[in-house]
């Protein structure tokens, strides 16, 4: 059975991460709207981009049982729910060399570039997504206050080509995936 997941490449350094989900969700709710221009000729509207999708799911994390089958030292899911809240932080490498060139008068104070991050759940179901929200209900704690049982209510945005063009890799990616949704959807049209 495949696994939902994501990865996430952070700029510096390029390594990516991957955060395979221990059980995939019950349910995955997704809300697409379309991005329209006003009005044109005779009423019709017209597209200004790709349509802003969100998409949110419920994930559980449970060390009570792997862990302790394996054999693995007791953990608990610390670094699963450290993993999926890093994908907020900005990289503290990416601060430190940006406090540092700001301090010797390189560069002015800039946002710092989020990783990119890919959503997966299927072959043909991957998009780039950036995290909106990680809400953590922890259920179940060792005996070391460890957290070995949670539920994670995971919120993200679909990132477009609208958002950072064309030939940046979240577009790029992003380019992919509409390409495949628009090859599922000429399936329907060829039934009998």
């Amino acid at each position: 059975m495949m696994k939902g997941a994501l990865i996430s490449v952070p700029l510096l350094p390029p390594i990516p991460s991957k955060i395979r989900f221990q059980y995939n969700p019950e349910s995955v709710k997704r809300s697409v709207k379309p991005n329209y221009y006003g009005a044109g000729k005779f009423g019709s509207a017209r597209f200004s981009g790709a349509p802003t999708e969100n998409i949110s799911l419920e994930i559980l994390l449970d060390a009570t049982q792997g862990q302790l089958k394996a054999g693995l030292p007791p953990k608990g899911i610390k670094p699963e729910l450290s993993a999926l809240e890093s994908l907020l932080y900005p990289p503290m490498l990416q601060v430190g060399i940006n406090a540092v060139l700001l301090a010797v008068g390189t560069i002015e104070a800039v946002p710092l570039d989020t990783p990119l991050t890919l959503f997966i759940f299927g072959p043909g179901r991957v998009v780039p997504v950036r995290l909106t929200g990680v809400d953590v209900t922890e259920e179940l704690w060792d005996s070391k206050l460890n957290p070995v049982r949670a539920k994670v209510s995971l919120s993200m945005d679909v990132v477009t080509y609208s958002d950072v063009g064309l030939v940046s890799p979240s577009g790029a990616a992003f380019v992919v995936h509409q390409v495949g949704l628009e090859s599922e959807a000429d399936s329907v049209k060829t039934l009998p």
